[in-house]
């Protein structure tokens, strides 16, 4: 088959006979294995999600609240707008640094305790 017959001649080697003959095969095989990474990762997803709601004391995803949730790390925690682990500050929210002067304000925060 000459180039300029096919419009398919840019995807790759060409076969002298029908080449579309084994293409929606092997493109079938490619989008059953696509579904199945796709299924897995949401299975276990979903899984993870079970095991965090577990861990908060929830019997179901349904019932966290935004309170449940922690950031380890600061950048983590202003980035989701939830506070940091063992405290209550927000990192750049304009109530984390309500009523403190701009010294007081680039400390690092203090654990309420």
């Amino acid at each position: 088959m000459p180039a300029g017959q096919c419009y398919h001649c840019h995807t790759g080697p060409v076969s002298g006979r029908d080449h579309d003959a084994g293409s929606g095969v092997a493109q079938a095989a490619r989008v059953e294995d696509a579904a199945e990474r796709v299924y897995n990762f949401l299975h276990t997803l979903t899984l993870e999600v079970q095991m965090l709601a577990r861990a908060c004391g929830k019997t179901n995803v349904h019932s966290l609240e935004p309170e449940d949730l922690c950031a380890l790390t600061v950048e983590a925690a202003a980035m989701a707008k939830v506070p940091l682990a063992g405290t209550e500050w927000i990192p750049a929210s304009a109530r984390a640094y309500a009523g403190r002067d701009e010294a007081d304000a680039r400390e690092a925060p203090r654990v309420p305790g």
